[in-house]
């Protein structure tokens, strides 16, 4: 076939130039979002998935979408559900990938676009297929918090999925953009409730406003923090670098503790902070440890309270503690505080990066379902015990 070197020319042009046209209505969209506040990333336990063996298809039941007194649980298939697309939405999945136990990262964005305020519902797709699910209703609205008015939602997209149990389907790991479109907010409204939302556990009750997640406990109950034996630095780490021993740094009189079974932990509440204690078993007369960042504590509801600060080591770094073999240590971590009416935790410490020794294993966990008050029990185990030797 004889091609036209003019003729290619112009139709690349004209290629070029839709591209960037295209470019331009996306950018124009993009500037005509403003974000009024970003979510904090819930994480919902996935239920069991069914695979077709066939066809590899994979579908859940959502299980926590609450009754709704609406006939129909298994509910209407809704298609064509909006992918996410704008405004941008954290990349904060990278857990997700390890967890044996089966996280769903949900997140929230309220802004103001086309003249309303939108309620933006992101989800991660755990499958290629999700039923029983429920996202909003005439119940559904923005109240404020110092004026009472109320903001009651108009629409949602996809618009089938108003009011009823529904089914969709999309492709495996990509995130769903579910809207709920309210009358614009008043320009003076800094702090709102959210309810009708209960698969994002918008239900009232928490007061959202442009500085963050605000909680009002009452400082009746709150732990001291806990007395902490405070380890020996040996020598600090010079020119760091994971894959080479010798670099790190060493420390050497840790906090002691009772003889404990490896990973025990107990809590301690304070206004400030909560503090976790984990035990480890020392098997030999030097051991490395390490606790990678990113680690958090979640409640029932999803929210996030992150680590801080692993308190007298450096966080983020592989580290030697020198000791004795059959030595109890502790190490203590610093965690954004929690209410008090908080009744149960997950415990998410991320893998941290493979590096190069012998037997060398930076694995992270997930522990769901922690009793706080079991925890808080635990203190007592993790008093600094001084070592006992015997010699006869």
């Amino acid at each position: 076939m004889n091609i036209n070197p003019l003729r290619l020319m112009k139709t690349l042009t004209i290629i070029a130039l839709m591209v960037c046209a295209s470019a331009t209505i996306q950018a124009k969209k993009i500037k005509d979002v403003t974000v009024l506040y970003d979510g904090p990333h819930y994480w919902m336990p996935c239920p069991q998935m069914d695979i077709d063996k066939e066809t590899g298809d994979s579908t859940v039941i959502w299980r926590s979408s609450e009754d709704r007194h609406v006939e129909g649980r298994d509910g209407v298939w809704v298609k064509n559900v909006p992918l996410r697309t704008i405004p941008p939405i954290h990349e904060e999945y990278r857990y997700s990938r390890d967890m044996k136990d089966g996280l769903v990262p949900l997140n929230f964005q309220l802004t103001e676009e086309e003249g309303f305020t939108v309620l933006h519902c992101y989800m991660r797709m755990p499958a290629t297929s999700v039923s029983n699910f429920w996202l909003a209703s005439d119940e559904t609205a923005i109240v404020d918090r110092e004026t009472g008015a109320q903001y009651r939602a108009i629409r949602c997209e996809p618009a089938d999925a108003w009011y009823k149990y529904f089914k969709f389907t999309a492709p495996k790991d990509s995130t769903i953009d579910f809207k709920i479109y309210f009358p614009r907010l008043l320009p003076s409204t800094k702090t709102v409730s959210i309810y009708g939302v209960p698969n994002w556990h918008l239900r009232g009750e928490i007061e959202w406003n442009i500085r963050g997640l605000q909680y009002f406990a009452t400082m009746k109950g709150f732990d001291q923090k806990p007395e902490m034996h405070h380890p020996t630095l040996v020598r600090p780490a010079h020119d760091y670098n994971k894959n080479n021993s010798g670099t790190w740094s060493v420390y050497t009189d840790a906090h002691l503790i009772k003889p404990l079974k490896e990973g025990t932990k107990a809590l301690w509440l304070t206004p400030e902070a909560t503090y976790v204690a984990v035990a480890h078993e020392q098997n030999w007369l030097r051991e490395y440890m390490g606790v990678e960042k990113g680690g958090m504590l979640l409640d029932a509801n999803g929210h996030q309270y992150k680590l801080k600060e692993l308190v007298d080591y450096p966080l983020g770094e592989i580290y030697w503690v020198e000791g004795k073999s059959g030595d109890f240590v502790a190490t203590f971590k610093v965690y954004e505080p929690l209410p008090l009416d908080i009744e149960t935790i997950t415990y998410v410490e991320p893998d941290g990066e493979p590096f190069s020794a012998w037997g060398a294993n930076w694995k992270g966990s997930v522990e769901s379902n922690l009793s706080v008050e079991e925890l808080r029990s635990n203190q007592k185990l993790f008093e600094y015990k001084k070592r006992d030797i015997i010699i006869q």
